[in-house]
């Protein structure tokens, strides 16, 4: 098997390939050229399937004092779902819409934010106790599914929350993007936040650690990791 992957590095074609990606600008003026990112970024997203399945057992972060005052809200399903929809959206309108550096720093924050959310919830697997659903209509009924389709692709994925993370991530970039978003922006989180605290999809701890993380990753991104890559840059453009 090592000899395999010798002989594959020493290949020309992998070297070839190799010079590709480390001179191919990642982060380019348009959606075309930033299409490749955003279609890895978009699969890495996709672990959350497998990672959430890897696990038995854990622990919830359940807050009786706070927890068990949260009422279930059926109609709050309306606002979860559509941040489920709104989740590949924000990074594909990004790349069509923003200038280059604010669309590097995004992108860098959300890979960093996802490697940072897989390696808490691989670490401190936490699941939520779903109690069964008393309320009865329609949205009643979309709960229901909610927490039942939960139970299909894996529930250790709690804390931290990537419903909050995402779309948080989301919302500070697309304010600095355009600083009319600012309060809709801090709205639509807030509600987001509180939905999947009211559909019971989530526990007060995993939404403060959703919050917590996107600070980290924003930081992160903004301070460390998009400066070592301008120079990281810089040294490829002078060899």
């Amino acid at each position: 098997m090592l000899d395999v992957v010798i002989n594959l590095i020493r290949n020309p074609n992998y070297e070839k390939l190799s010079k590709t990606i480390k001179t191919y600008d990642w982060f380019g003026d348009g959606l075309r050229q930033r299409l490749p990112l955003l279609v890895f970024l978009l699969a890495f997203q996709c672990l959350y399937f497998p990672i959430n399945q890897i696990h038995e057992g854990g622990f919830t972060a359940n807050i009786p004092t706070i927890d068990s005052k949260l009422p279930l809200i059926p109609e709050f399903v309306v606002a979860y779902v559509m941040s489920i929809l709104l989740m590949p959206l924000f990074p594909l309108y990004a790349a069509w819409k923003f200038p280059r550096e604010l669309f590097r720093e995004y992108m860098v924050a959300f890979f960093a934010i996802m490697v940072m959310g897989y390696t808490l919830w691989i670490l401190i697997p936490a699941y939520v106790e779903k109690q069964p659903v008393k309320e009865t209509g329609y949205f009643a009924n979309m709960v229901e599914e909610l927490h039942e389709g939960d139970e299909g692709y894996g529930t250790h994925n709690a804390l931290p929350s990537s419903h909050v993370y995402y779309m948080t991530l989301a919302i500070c970039y697309y304010i600095l993007y355009n600083k009319k978003l600012f309060w809709p922006g801090v709205i639509f989180a807030a509600i987001n936040g509180l939905s999947t605290m009211f559909t019971h999809q989530h526990y007060f701890l995993d939404v403060v650690a959703g919050l917590l993380l996107t600070a980290v990753a924003y930081e992160l991104s903004k301070w460390v990791l998009v400066p070592a890559l301008v120079k990281r840059e810089a040294a490829l453009l002078e060899s």
